[in-house]
């Protein structure tokens, strides 16, 4: 709350900072419990970053309430609740993937394609998981390139979580290569 004071005085004016403050608070109150908050907070970021044409902070806002609005469906009471969710969460992750592969930043585009994967399983919706797949082989390059290993890690226990709950045996050699790419070095640029 502070930062964004301090970015909002008139001599200041950084509104990328005040962005970054609302990711910050967002994700406070997401691990408070407080989901509606948080996503007033990924809302509000998502509003200046495109004022702003931020690519970057459209990619992480969109990214954070695709996850508020499965967290939500998750916890939804009734079908029709956990449905709405699950499509706008779908519709935030799409977002959020569709700029970050213009990019090629192959960490957001890994942890967009993270929660698409959460989104299937938890839909049930298992046929769609060979989406996840195409893409990471698509943009294996940016992957292999830039991505962190923390995104790497959040795609595995997504693809983990998969082969728990999807019918036995059938996304295995698919698995597999996706690990393998996941796992593969960046290639050595000077020789």
């Amino acid at each position: 709350n502070q930062a964004i004071k301090i970015n909002e005085q008139p001599e200041v004016n950084d509104q990328k900072g005040i962005a970054i403050a609302h990711t910050g608070l967002g994700t406070i109150c997401e691990q408070a419990g407080d989901l509606k908050k948080a996503s007033g907070h990924y809302n509000e970021n998502l509003r200046i970053s495109k004022n702003n044409g931020d690519k970057q902070g459209i990619v992480m806002s969109t990214s954070k309430l695709g996850h508020v609005h499965r967290l939500l469906a998750e916890a939804a009471e009734d079908s029709d609740s956990k449905d709405t969710n699950l499509r706008q969460g779908r519709e935030y992750y799409n977002q959020s993937l569709f700029i970050a592969e213009g990019q090629k930043n192959g960490t957001s585009i890994l942890f967009a394609l993270s929660g698409l994967l959460e989104n299937f399983i938890l839909s049930e919706s298992y046929e769609k998981c060979e989406e996840i797949f195409k893409k990471i082989i698509e943009n294996q390059e940016s992957i292999k390139k830039n991505a962190i290993p923390f995104s790497k890690d959040a795609v595995e226990a997504s693809l983990d979580k998969l082969k728990q709950k999807a019918p036995k045996n059938q996304f295995n050699s698919e698995i597999k290569k996706v690990k393998n790419i996941l796992s593969e070095q960046p290639q050595d640029i000077g020789g």
